[in-house]
This record gives C-alpha cells, sequence and structure tokens, in this order.
C-alpha cells in the first residue's frame, strides 16, 4: 500500500537535505551570512511533499532494479530547483502568498531582497547536485524545465496574461509549462541517471509524465477553490477571484470530471510497470489535499 513505502522515500530525501546543508554550512559566518543559509535552509526543510525527487528515485529503482539511495545526491536537487520556483512565486510581485504549508513564506518571515536571493542561490544549488553524475543529459532536462520555454515561460503567462481571453488548450499549456514539465523531467532525469540514453524510449515514457504534471496542477487548482481550513496557507479562491486557472475557465465540476479523465489515463500506463508504486504515486497526486 502507498502509506507502507513513501514515508521511507520522503524521509530519505529529507535526510539528503538536512546532511547537505550540515556539510555545506560548518562555519559561523557574519550575521548577515548566518541568515541568509538560513532562509535558503527554511525554503527547502518544511513540509514538501517531495513528490519530485521521489519519482525520480523509483523510476531509477524500476529501471536498473537497485535501491535508489545511491542517486539522492542528485535528485535533492531536483528539490532545490522546486523550492526556488516556491520561493519566487510566493513574491509580491507574483503570487504574493503570505503562507505556505502553513507557515510564512521567505519573503514575509524574511524579506523581499532575501527571498529573491534565495531563489537564486537554490537554483544553482540544484544544478550542482546534478552535474555531480556528469550527465548532460541530466542537467539539460532539468535546466529546459525551469528556463524560458517551460517554467519561466508559464509563470510570465499566468501573472501578465489575460487568462479571459484563453481556451482550454491554453490553460493547459500554462499548467504543463508551470509545472508539468519539471515534474516529467524529475522522471526522465531518474531514467537518464541509470544511463538510459534511447532518445526513443524516453520520448516515449513523456506522455505519461506529462499527464502527471497537468493531474497535480488540475488537483491544485480543485484545492484552491474548495479547502476551507488554514493549513493550506494561501489565499483561498485567489485564482478564481483574478480569473486564472482551470476551474475560472471551466467551472468546478468540468475540472473535477478533467481530473478523473486524467486518473484513469494514468492508471492505465501506470498499470504496465512492474511496481505499484507508480499507481500509488498516481493516486496521492489526484487525491491529496494539502500544499
Amino acid at each position: 500500500m502507498f502509506h507502507e513505502w513513501y514515508p521511507s522515500y520522503r524521509e530519505k530525501v529529507d535526510s539528503a537535505i538536512s546532511e547537505f546543508f550540515r556539510v555545506r554550512y560548518t562555519q559561523i559566518g557574519s550575521e548577515t551570512e548566518n541568515r541568509f543559509q538560513e532562509a535558503i535552509q527554511y525554503a527547502v526543510e518544511r513540509k514538501g511533499k517531495r513528490i519530485r525527487a521521489i519519482l525520480a528515485m523509483i523510476m531509477y529503482e524500476e529501471m536498473i532494479g537497485l535501491p535508489a539511495d545511491v542517486v539522492l545526491p542528485y535528485v535533492i536537487g531536483i528539490e532545490f530547483l522546486h523550492a526556488a520556483s516556491l520561493v519566487h512565486d510566493d513574491l509580491q510581485a507574483l503570487d504574493n502568498d503570505e503562507f505556505r504549508w502553513g507557515e510564512p513564506t521567505v519573503w514575509k518571515k524574511y524579506d523581499e531582497t532575501t527571498a529573491i536571493l534565495v531563489g537564486d542561490a537554490l537554483q544553482s544549488l540544484g544544478i550542482e547536485c546534478l552535474t555531480h553524475g556528469k550527465n548532460i543529459m541530466v542537467i539539460t532536462e532539468a535546466v529546459q524545465a525551469i528556463g524560458d520555454m517551460w517554467m519561466a515561460r508559464g509563470q510570465i503567462r499566468d501573472i501578465l496574461s489575460d487568462q479571459t481571453k484563453m481556451n482550454q488548450r491554453d490553460i493547459i499549456r500554462l499548467q504543463d509549462e508551470k509545472s508539468g514539465k519539471l515534474i516529467s523531467a524529475s522522471l526522465i532525469i531518474g531514467w537518464l541517471l541509470w544511463g538510459m540514453h534511447d532518445t526513443e524510449s524516453v520520448e516515449r515514457l513523456r506522455w505519461f509524465w506529462v499527464l502527471l504534471g497537468r493531474a497535480f496542477q488540475v488537483r491544485d487548482d480543485i484545492i484552491d477553490f474548495e479547502w476551507v481550513d488554514l493549513p493550506l496557507g494561501k489565499m483561498i479562491k485567489k485564482d478564481l477571484a483574478n480569473h486564472r486557472g482551470m476551474v475560472a475557465f471551466m467551472g468546478i465540476e468540468k475540472v473535477k470530471n478533467l481530473l478523473q479523465e486524467l486518473e484513469f489515463a494514468l492508471l492505465e500506463i501506470a498499470n504496465t510497470f512492474q511496481t505499484s508504486k507508480f499507481s500509488d504515486m498516481v493516486e496521492f497526486i489526484v487525491k491529496w489535499e494539502t500544499k
């Protein structure tokens, strides 16, 4: 069952991140330096689900048949890249969120200047971790996912575009760019760390990863509309009020139907794997409740 294996994987990722910072920040610096290091760790060592790193780990296990612990030094780089995107997304100039996971966002706890630089530093740290394996395809997959053609483009499209003039295809494309690509990249990275360089095989699998990222974002929009408790830590229905996201465009019932369709399509593919962990992750993503 899902609950039997997920906590151990999450603990491995959390421990690897803590160990990374323990080794890296061994010297006591000035007050400013220490505060900056504290803010970097605060941005990463909180309540994240570690979905991206775990997906890379189970893909590695599935492909090579060995424990994924050996790729932990690399896959924590994915979590650093993801954390960087959250720190920047929460800024006043973008989503203007004061809380995430029920705790103050980095700019709210520290200040906006610190948050901008923490995000920059985490991007650098993420790429640094992924370079350890000296696999150029891994690095390329990651940096493309967060760059001008994907995450950054999706974010500026989300913030600055008039979404009332978009059609359903435009909205789905925006969400694929914002979050879907990094989720798909996490799985592809797990594949590439095994040493697979068969481009045709990678592209054949990529559709599953794209659908998984799409389901994640659709579920996120549903939570934004429905969540009524404080632990979410974000302004509820803000996207709807700003005419952003799937619910604002399609209505909540159609969005829920879309999520069911995505779940069915994903489980059809996931069930072709020898391990049940992929179908477990699908179920987790379409049913998770807090950010």
